[in-house]
């Protein structure tokens, strides 16, 4: 059917799009609308977006360091409640 049946998480206007977060460090499977994914360069967040604007290097640095000091912190996005 042609019912859309989630919202974007970043705006919630309705979507049933789903992609990838840009950023290899964060790389979440989440649904956002073409809107929000042109706004944030297929990212998830400002945060990202961030880090996507970097050169390829430091990304690959940043994501180095944060495996040496394992640094894995429950994702933004279950902290968010989606359209509130």
């Amino acid at each position: 059917t042609d019912d859309v049946l989630s919202v974007c998480y970043t705006c919630g206007k309705a979507s049933d799009r789903h992609t990838n977060c840009a950023n290899l460090g964060c790389h979440v499977l989440y649904i956002q609308c073409e809107d929000c994914s042109e706004k944030l360069k297929n990212c998830c967040s400002e945060e990202c977006k961030s880090v996507v604007e970097l050169p390829d290097e430091i990304q690959k640095d940043l994501r180095k360091q944060k495996r040496k000091m394992h640094q894995y912190p429950t994702h933004h996005l279950t902290r968010k409640i989606v359209g509130k």
